[in-house]
């Protein structure tokens, strides 16, 4: 069996401190046809925080790979780990991901501290990339976030969280000059409406104090809103949510819906 350890470098200890991306690619990559022998284990870590730290933790003995999730408060510090990684332990893969790799791959190309790194999602490319195949040789339906499995069960005991993030759907249709997210794809997607019942339970299950819904604008689609509201006011309405929302497209049904529920409201000024 082959180890591979995801790395996140959280800005601050704080609520909102959950390892979403690292939960999902764990959840991708045991469950690829690409890559049967790989087992993933988590490695989280808050600013402030050395190089030197994450690159002697325990956590990496015996790792085949590592890989980090990059942001642009961790760039500098993962990148530093990085090479103390290669230093440490020559054999392993290293490599990387994330909106900051996304938005300048040339300066963790051009590094020589990552083996390979990833732009855009990472549910393809990272089982691929750990199977020593290109992205296009993959034989994973492009299409997989809408499919795949919850990443919940991979961030360990959710009891212990009381706050997470909650991914509902991916893309933005918006062009918004000042907005990383129109920079992916401007296609919707969300995941199963069985999907969101069986989170939604699961986070009741375990209290969930606070929920953080990272759908860009939450409410670009009224009836995806409804849907997902319904279903909170349903399955788990005793968390507090906070939505990002466009205050324009804001009707007097949603309004209604939100009224009974404990919940904060992002609202950017914006056109």
């Amino acid at each position: 069996m082959k180890k591979a350890v995801l790395i996140s470098i959280h800005v601050e200890d704080s609520p909102v401190a959950f390892p979403l991306a690292a939960a999902v690619l764990k959840t991708a990559v045991e469950s690829s046809p690409l890559t049967p022998d790989w087992r993933v284990e988590l490695l989280e870590f808050c600013k402030p925080c050395s190089p030197a730290e994450i690159a002697e933790s325990p956590a990496l003995a015996g790792a085949d790979a590592c890989g980090f999730s990059i942001y642009s408060w961790n760039a500098d510090i993962a990148l530093e780990a990085a090479r103390l990684i290669r230093e440490k332990i020559p054999a392993v893969t290293v490599f990387a991901g994330g909106p900051q790799v996304t938005a300048v791959p040339a300066v963790f190309e051009n590094s020589g501290h990552f083996d390979f790194i990833i732009t855009g999602e990472g549910e393809e490319a990272v089982p691929a990339g750990l199977a020593g195949l290109d992205k296009a040789e993959s034989e994973v339906a492009a299409d997989i976030f809408s499919s795949a499995k919850s990443p919940y069960p991979a961030a360990g005991d959710l009891r212990k969280r009381r706050n997470l993030l909650w991914e509902v759907s991916r893309g933005c249709p918006y062009n918004c000059a000042f907005c990383y997210e129109s920079r992916g794809s401007s296609e919707i997607r969300t995941i199963s409406e069985q999907r969101m019942s069986d989170e939604l339970k699961l986070f009741k299950k375990n209290r969930i104090e606070k929920i953080w819904v990272l759908d860009p604008t939450f409410n670009h689609n009224s009836g995806h809103a409804e849907t997902v509201l319904k279903k909170i006011e349903r399955l788990n309405p005793g968390s507090h949510y906070t939505f990002e929302i466009r205050a324009e497209l804001m009707s007097e049904k949603l309004c209604r819906l939100l009224s009974g529920l404990d919940a904060s409201l992002q609202i950017g000024l914006q056109s």
